[in-house]
């Protein structure tokens, strides 16, 4: 299941580790002139919330058939992926994420934690999302807890981002010494860029 890159030549990988940072990274080279908007037709937007598991195929389909408001709920989904980025993104090169960033993204959760119940499970009791909800919203939902949970639980060290194509990842290596979004991606085009330009002062 791969989302449609059009004339784009590259792929879309879910590489973040967390489902906030595979929704970032819905965004290829986004710091550069040519950045790469993946969410560029509703299919891809519908495919990315199945293959990441927020949507089942019939809230996949659901999402494609609620035409009405779509443009608009997509456009708030894209607010709030501009809006994550910069927070982790300060917090990766400032070391903090300012007050005004926590408190936004604190009402926010806050409104997503309100659409959760408890449901039984095999091993005991698991937060759930209550039926009904709208699939934007259980997408939009699922993103802000798991950058509330990103911040709240983990080591904020490993939160990082490739220096090539600025995609966000957790580094869940041993040592914390993952740089790129993938060695056989950016990591590769590094160490044949750092060759020919050794080559050429020779």
């Amino acid at each position: 299941m791969h989302l449609d890159s059009g004339n784009y030549k590259g792929t879309y990988k879910l590489i973040g580790g967390e489902i906030c940072f595979d929704f970032t990274n819905t965004i290829s080279w986004r710091e550069t002139d040519h950045p790469h908007e993946w969410f560029d037709i509703e299919e891809n937007l519908a495919q990315w919330a199945q293959i990441t598991g927020i949507l089942d195929c019939n809230q996949s389909r659901q999402l494609l058939h609620s035409t009405k408001d779509f443009n608009n709920e997509l456009e708030q989904l894209k607010k709030t992926r501009l809006f994550l980025y910069n927070l982790f993104n300060s917090q990766i090169t400032q070391g903090f994420i300012s007050n005004d960033a926590l408190h936004k993204l604190s009402l926010l959760t806050q409104k997503a934690n309100s659409h959760q119940i408890l449901s039984p499970s095999p091993s005991g009791y698991i937060w759930s999302w209550q039926q009904g909800i709208k699939p934007s919203e259980l997408i939009l939902f699922s993103v802000l807890k798991s950058a509330s949970d990103v911040l709240t639980r983990g080591d904020l060290s490993r939160i990082k981002k490739c220096p090539s194509c600025q995609w966000l990842f957790l580094d869940t290596s041993k040592n914390k010494r993952r740089r790129w979004c993938t060695m056989e991606d950016c990591g590769n085009r590094h160490k044949v860029n750092a060759f020919n330009k050794r080559n050429k002062s020779k």
